[in-house]
């Protein structure tokens, strides 16, 4: 029971890598971003690319987040800043329009098939933990997420750069009226949530197989996350996706087949008790002003 509870935590560190994609451009751009799904899924298609033409599968999952990270960037500056001052419900639809679009480009591109990465030295290799072995990518998706949530509590508790990056997300206007550069913090915020979450793409499609219809269940999983760990809430995000991995991971073991209808009801009697989520919190706010 503990060994699968730490699988699906393991399991869990991938929702985090994602969610914290989602959770910056909420609570700084103010916008849900429902082509952020996309990210996701471009980040495990272009790592398998990258790996079949020979480059190492570590340097192929940098080399694929770095392009999703470029590739948010440039959709945020040529469509998502012409709509964002006007209405969000302009945003949700012209990001949803922007999936669809991006998912049929993907298939012309890589086709439509589904993809399994699987590489000699990477998939079978394990790690031994609390006298147990676990999947070595698993193992090394939730080092990597503890390591990345230092990475954002120093950045935005220590740096000129994260504080800048919390202002404008409570009050973009009185950033602007104190001279803060609003668009190069946007351009920030995009770039890291386009490499976490395209790292985290990369790190599944070693895992589980990976079609281009998934964007979908990625967003709403960031989503979920985000919301459950409390809006604005880095440390909320991280634990909620540990959690939700865990009672995931658990229920498909213990009840198959019915893992995801035991997440949903959870989630929802979750939220009628405690609607601001587990842990709500203002490290980024997310309420515009």
């Amino acid at each position: 029971m503990i060994y699968f509870a730490l699988l699906g935590a393991m399991k869990g560190a991938v929702f985090a890598l994602a969610g914290w994609g989602f959770s910056i451009i909420l609570g700084i751009l103010g916008i849900v971003n429902f082509s952020h799904g996309i990210f996701f899924i471009l980040g495990g298609y272009l790592t398998f690319t990258f790996a079949k033409a020979g480059l190492s599968p570590w340097l192929a999952i940098l080399a694929a987040s770095s392009l999703v990270s470029v590739y948010a960037l440039a959709i945020q500056r040529v469509f998502i800043n012409r709509v964002m001052a006007r209405s969000h419900m302009m945003v949700l639809v012209l990001t949803v329009g922007l999936a669809i679009v991006a998912r049929e480009t993907m298939g012309l591109v890589f086709g439509f098939n589904e993809r399994l990465l699987i590489i000699e030295g990477v998939n079978e290799r394990t790690v031994a933990l609390f006298g147990n072995e676990f999947p070595l990518v698993e193992a090394v998706a939730f080092a990597l997420s503890v390591v990345i949530f230092g990475f954002f509590s120093w950045l935005f508790r220590r740096t000129a750069t994260g504080l800048r990056l919390r202002a404008i997300g409570e009050n973009t206007e009185i950033a602007r009226i104190l001279g803060m550069n609003v668009g190069g913090s946007y351009v920030i915020a995009m770039l890291l949530c386009g490499f976490w979450t395209g790292l985290a793409g990369g790190l599944t499609i070693f895992v589980v197989p990976m079609d281009l219809h998934q964007d979908v269940y990625w967003t709403v999983m960031s989503f979920l996350v985000v919301v459950v760990g409390g809006t604005g809430n880095l440390a909320g995000t991280f634990l909620s996706a540990i959690l939700i991995g865990v009672i995931l991971f658990l229920s498909s073991i213990y009840a198959r087949g019915y893992s995801d209808s035991i997440l949903y009801v959870l989630l929802f009697l979750l939220m009628l008790v405690k609607p601001t989520g587990l842990f709500p919190s203002k490290m980024i706010v997310a309420e515009r002003k």
